[in-house]
């Protein structure tokens, strides 16, 4: 059973940080590929995390998968900041 995605997606999750790469003064033509790299790499990355999601049996399936991403995520996350 497929998950259905009514709302729209939210906001890029590094626009700021995307915002200052624009504005350090490379040019246009790279500046736009980072901006397009990054925004198909996020893509990709939530397709893939809702794929997994919509293949799980149940709601309740869904939700431990999800809290499993995010605690996988989240440590991921630990790690870099710790290294």
């Amino acid at each position: 059973m497929a998950m259905t995605h009514e709302k729209a997606p939210g906001p890029w999750a590094r626009t700021e940080g995307l915002k200052d790469q624009l504005q350090a003064g490379s040019s246009d033509s790279v500046q736009r590929a980072t901006v397009n790299r990054d925004r198909a790499r996020w893509h990709i990355t939530l397709g893939s995390i809702r794929a997994h999601l919509d293949e799980q049996p149940t709601p309740r399936a869904r939700r431990a998968a999800a809290r499993r991403w995010c605690a996988a995520i989240t440590a991921m996350a630990d790690e870099e900041v710790t290294a």
